[in-house]
């Protein structure tokens, strides 16, 4: 990645982007969009240099209202909002469902995202750096950069980041594999949930009490995240 050269570019620039989103959204009226951006350099000799730069962003992201039902068990002649075993789209913890004898399959309570998050976005980079010239060819550079923001986005599944911190106190190799694992480490323990649900299963004589021990690591979770407050 290049930059502006700060013994070539010198002086103040700025920069402003606004515009307009969720115009006729039906979730929200019309939300500004701001995007501001500030440079500054200054070279105090042909070797010695200085570079300052600020951008600001904040808008109101798109709501993910998409309530199709999507349940593979369910014909679709009865899919919808009626079903009794209905997951929808951009609903959560609906997808978990069980038979009951006499009624059918049933869907456990749903949430909607926008319920669940905040689509109000925002993201803070601040960079500075030195530039020494010790040959002509030769550049030192010593830069710091710093970030914060708040963030919904979608990959697997659907993310949202809330007050994030990127300063630059280790190598970009290790942040982004630090970054790599602790987004993805829950996977491994997806995997291996599925072996032992059905270990349990067999061990305690049913799906029902083998959700149950689950369900009781969520709820020492819970405890522990009161009592630390």
């Amino acid at each position: 990645m290049t930059s502006k050269d700060p013994f070539r570019y010198q002086g103040l620039s700025v920069q402003t982007k606004v515009g307009v989103n969720h115009v006729n959204d039906s979730n929200t009226g019309a939300a500004i969009y701001q995007d501001y951006g500030l440079r500054y350099a200054k070279a105090f000799s042909n070797r010695l240099a200085v570079k300052l730069v600020a951008s600001y962003m904040k808008g109101l992201d798109w709501f993910a209202t998409d309530y199709t039902d999507v349940d593979a068990t369910t014909l679709p002649e009865k899919e919808g909002l009626s079903n009794p075993a209905y997951n929808g789209l951009n609903v959560y913890g609906d997808e978990v469902n069980r038979t009951i004898t006499g009624i059918g399959k049933v869907s456990r309570m749903d949430y909607l995202e926008k319920d669940l998050t905040d689509y109000t976005v925002y993201s803070l980079k601040l960079n500075g750096a030195v530039h020494y010239r010790i040959t002509p060819k030769l550049e030192a550079i010593y830069s710091y950069n710093f970030a914060k923001g708040t963030a919904n986005y979608t990959g697997c599944n659907r993310f949202s980041v809330n007050g994030f911190y990127v300063p630059t106190l280790f190598p970009a190799s290790i942040r982004a594999t630090a970054t790599g694992f602790c987004f993805n480490v829950g996977r491994l323990f997806t995997a291996t949930t599925v072996l032992f649900v059905g270990a349990l299963t067999i061990a305690l004589g049913g799906i029902g009490n083998a959700l149950l021990v689950f369900s009781a690591a969520f709820m020492v979770a819970f405890g522990a995240v009161w009592f630390k407050k």
